[in-house]
């Protein structure tokens, strides 16, 4: 496998910047180890200069040896993921109305952040708290 240039790791980054910032599904599908990879070396949700992400690739790359490997594999795992995303959320479009009674699938899937929201992170626990409160009132 080719080794990954200065500018397909700048392409690459865009690539998943732009599909992280939209709502289109498919990074929240890859395992939590693999949404990690990609944020420690790709930094998504830092905004780099060019030549400071080429900076933070060697310097990530000499701490962790192994973490371009793991990126890359997550990053074409990803690849592959955004067309099934697409036909699923096409097919639902088109899918007709769900009858009374029929089951309900639910899929749960998580999105790390290295970022933390204290804000939004305060309001989730103060909402469980009230939920608590009336429910044992």
């Amino acid at each position: 496998m080719p080794r990954l240039t200065n500018l397909s790791l700048l392409v690459q980054a865009r690539q998943l910047r732009d599909h992280c910032h939209s709502d289109s599904g498919a990074f929240p599908l890859l395992a939590p180890r693999e949404q990690w990879a990609l944020h420690i070396y790709y930094l998504l949700t830092d905004h780099l200069t060019d030549p400071a992400l080429i900076d933070h690739r060697e310097d990530i790359s000499f701490l962790d040896r192994s973490l371009p490997q793991h990126a890359g594999r997550s990053f074409a795992r990803w690849n592959k993921l955004i067309p099934v995303v697409e036909a699923y959320v096409t097919a639902r479009r088109e899918a007709p109305i769900r009858t009374k009674g029929a089951p309900t699938k639910l899929w749960v899937v998580s999105e790390v952040n290295p970022h933390l929201d204290a804000d939004r992170i305060a309001k989730v626990l103060l909402s469980l708290e009230r939920e608590d409160l009336e429910r044992n009132q």
